[in-house]
This record gives C-alpha cells, structure tokens and sequence, in this order.
C-alpha cells in the first residue's frame, strides 16, 4: 500500500542551524519576510559564503553600528540580526557575487564561536511568534 506522505508544518526556527555565519549589513536593516538581493564583493566574506551555499544556505544579516567601516568585528554590530536563506547565488566576472535572500526570522546573538577571518556566532531565535514552514 502506498504511503501518502504529506508535508509537515514546522516553527522555522526548528529548521535553522543553532549556528549561523555573520554576514554584517550596511545603511539599512533587513526584516523577516523580505527577499532582498544582496552585492558581495571578492575577498574572505565571498569564500565563506560558497561555503555556507554548499553547507545549509542559512546565514545571518546583522546591521553594524557604523556604515563607513569597510573592516568589521563582532563588537561594531548590533546583536538582533535575521536569518536568511540564500536563494539564488550569482558569482560575477570579476570577483564577488550577487545574492538573493529570503529574510526567515529575527534572531539574538548569544555568542560568537569564530571572529576571524569570518564571524560565526550561537543565536536564539525564540524572540517573538513562532511562523511556520512547509517540509517536504
């Protein structure tokens, strides 16, 4: 007999990694629900973000305090950022890539287990509302 196999409906925040990859953000925060296209220019933040598409294609945009540093650490970002799912990654000709993400779920920065040569920090998405997601 066959089974017929039915999505599941899960908090999002079952279906993201307790760890995310920081990628700061510039001049305008991002807010759950939005898809936004995102320039990467080439250097250390494009290499870890290949890995992060090959891995689980979550990431975490967090606004950083200052839009003119072009070099930034743990301590010039804020510590509320949102979780996105890469959607479609575009390497460009001369370095760097264009990303398109959807923006899931706010999130808080509970720690950092890696600031060099990219961030990576332990976050808690418990902040508001659950939302739900389709798994296949």
């Amino acid at each position: 007999m066959a089974e017929n196999k039915q999505p599941l409906i899960v908090p999002i925040n079952q279906l993201l990694p307790p760890e995310l990859f920081i990628l700061p953000v510039r001049h305008r925060p991002v807010f759950p629900g939005m898809v936004t296209p995102l320039v990467i220019a080439e250097g250390k933040i494009a290499e870890a973000i290949e890995n992060v598409h090959k891995q689980n294609q979550y990431l975490g945009l967090v606004l950083q305090h200052d839009d003119t540093n072009t070099e930034v650490g743990p301590d010039q970002l804020f510590k509320v950022g949102t979780a996105a799912k890469i959607l479609k990654r575009i390497n460009l000709p001369e370095g760097g890539m264009h990303l398109l993400v959807n923006s899931l779920e706010r999130f808080k920065i509970n720690s950092f287990t890696l600031r060099s040569p990219h961030m990576l920090a332990k976050v808690d998405t418990r902040l508001r509302r659950q939302r739900c997601a389709i798994k296949n």
